[in-house]
């Protein structure tokens, strides 16, 4: 009997670019298709340690009130013992005003 194996492709993916009001609550969602089946995990590029990723499940990453220093690259990785496929995401924060303080 023989097994199939494959290693990860994205199946589903965000667009390569999404732009969300500062506040807002943001959904990024991601599939892959293997053998055997991949785990899609999220990350945000150049950051190690981040408390904006609060909320990931089945592969999709949810960002609750979304601030300015939130932009960025959103990397979503689909994983399996025979290979890694990514897909990027960036996002951009329209905020809703700066206050600029005098001296």
């Amino acid at each position: 009997m023989s097994v199939f194996v494959e290693p990860p492709v994205i199946t589903k993916r965000p667009s390569s670019q999404v732009a969300a009001d500062e506040g807002s609550t943001l959904r990024f969602c991601c599939r892959a298709s293997g053998s055997p089946p991949p785990k899609a995990q999220w990350s945000r590029a150049q950051h190690s340690s981040d408390s904006t990723l609060a909320f990931q499940q089945n592969g999709c990453l949810e960002i609750n009130r979304v601030k300015y220093n939130s932009d960025g690259d959103y990397i979503c990785q689909a994983r399996n013992r025979f290979g890694l496929a990514e897909t990027t995401t960036t996002l951009i924060v329209n905020t809703k005003g700066c206050v600029f303080l005098a001296p």
